[in-house]
């Protein structure tokens, strides 16, 4: 059942703005805000038994204007600002301008869709008689600006269920997500490495001109990943380097890796910790902060755990094949679509009491855990070339599985290649082609909060 419905007058419901409405309650429940504060020609009625204080504002479309009670600080302070199909209509624009300003400086959140006219009629269209002004990304965006709203998010979303294409404006922001610089806490990732000396060292240097240290515990390789790591970092005093199990073992145990990592984070000197993989690159969502920064800005909310939105980079059939420098090299991609995909609470504020094993490593479970609404981004580069492929799947992974590790669901990626011989390339035409400027645009919404993202 869908958790909310949007109505309009004589029981007729809608279907718009389908991604635009669950990431309302989504951001609703994990900001804990009490009130919903919706401006819309239609009344937003959420089926949710704690989302009852929803304060629906409907504009008069024969008189076309808007009037908006004043509400104080200290309610716009718990509550959240949801304007869909207003700004369109109005003529009084003034008055939800103001609000706007007021409301981004003191609400949780305030979220904000309108038609897009350029993308829907082109530079010259006008498609609907009943909208008194019809807006482009650049003229709401420099009204927005010129009224002083910081704007932390802007982008498209699609309009109704029906429809893929994205053709409505999206803007979000509010002081729940509006990143400010903040007294710095240590964060160190712990990566578990086996056979990835042609990623690792991009990892680790990534990560360091991220501000984050890097724990890194070889688990025996036999590529020459421990000796890179310790000619490159052994004197480097942000990077620790370690070997894990005591001697080497015929077996990938996940499981113990797993339990010493929780070890080693409860063990270090850290304030926050990242469960890192060894083929992946992490960020923040915000352009301006570093991956430090912003875990430290989440702390300083009250928050003490992060989840991520996963895109697997892709080789591709027809391109040369890539060795070295792969963030550069590799341009496609597609978002995680397995199960495990969608719950990535990988860092955490330092504990005594986390727990990683349970989920197989996909997320840190502590009691009295609070996760930050907005999803950090995780580009994962597992496969990277036929080479190497091959070599991970079939020697590195398949044959070392523990049989009870691939009993309890784990390692499940690898279950396609149980009855094949050989792995093989993507097609380009099944995956997207990375631009950091149109993922931000046409999939912010996915990339803040796994909305939209179908799951295989």
């Amino acid at each position: 059942m869908r958790e909310y419905t949007l109505e309009m007058g004589n029981g007729f419901f809608l279907e718009e703005y389908p991604y635009f409405y669950q990431l309302s309650l989504y951001l609703a429940k994990s900001t804990e805000v009490e009130y919903i504060i919706h401006i819309s020609p239609h009344s937003l009625v959420s089926h949710e038994a704690n989302f009852k204080n929803i304060i629906n504002i409907n504009i008069n479309r024969s008189e076309l204007l808007i009037n908006i009670p004043h509400f104080s600080d200290e309610m716009l302070s718990k509550s959240m600002v949801v304007i869909a199909n207003t700004l369109e209509y109005i003529t009084n624009i003034e008055v939800l301008i103001n609000f706007i300003a007021r409301a981004s400086c003191l609400c949780k959140c305030v979220q904000i869709a309108t038609p897009d006219r350029i993308k829907r009629c082109g530079l010259n269209g006008y498609w609907d008689k009943d909208y008194t002004r019809q807006w482009s990304m650049e003229e709401l965006y420099n009204c927005f600006i010129k009224r002083g709203i910081h704007l932390d998010y802007i982008g498209y979303t699609s309009p109704s269920s029906n429809s893929l294409v994205k053709n409505t404006l999206f803007f979000l922001t509010g002081v729940a997500i509006s990143y400010k610089k903040v007294i710095p806490k240590k964060t160190a990732a712990i990566i578990n490495v086996y056979n990835e000396k042609d990623v690792i060292v991009e990892v680790i240097n990534h990560l360091l001109e991220q501000g984050v240290d890097v724990i890194a515990i070889d688990n025996w390789s036999n590529d020459g990943s421990f000796e890179l790591l310790i000619d490159l970092y052994i004197d480097n005093s942000r990077v620790t380097i370690k070997r894990f199990p005591e001697s080497k073992s015929t077996h990938y145990e996940w499981g113990k890796l797993l339990e010493n990592l929780q070890k080693e984070s409860i063990d270090s000197k850290y304030d926050w910790i990242i469960h890192h993989d060894s083929d992946e690159l992490r960020y923040s969502p915000w352009k301006n902060a570093t991956l430090a920064d912003a875990i430290s800005f989440v702390d300083s909310m009250g928050y003490n755990a992060i989840d991520f939105t996963v895109l697997d980079f892709r080789p591709v059939m027809g391109e040369v094949s890539v060795y070295n420098n792969y963030e550069k090299k590799i341009g496609y991609y597609e978002f995680g679509k397995r199960p495990g995909h969608f719950i990535q609470i990988k860092a955490w504020k330092n504990t005594n009491d986390v727990e990683m094993k349970q989920s197989g490593g996909h997320e840190a479970v502590f009691p009295n855990r609070k996760v930050y609404p907005i999803k950090f981004l995780l580009k994962h580069y597992p496969l990277r070339n036929e080479l190497q492929a091959n070599k991970k799947i079939f020697r590195d992974r398949l044959d070392r599985i523990l049989p009870e590790e691939r009993e309890k669901g784990w390692h499940f990626q690898y279950n396609k290649y149980l009855q094949t011989e050989g792995f093989t390339l993507w097609n380009k035409d099944t995956l997207n082609y990375w631009s950091e400027v149109d993922f931000e645009m046409y999939y912010i919404i996915e990339r803040i909060s796994g909305i939209g993202i179908i799951q295989s």
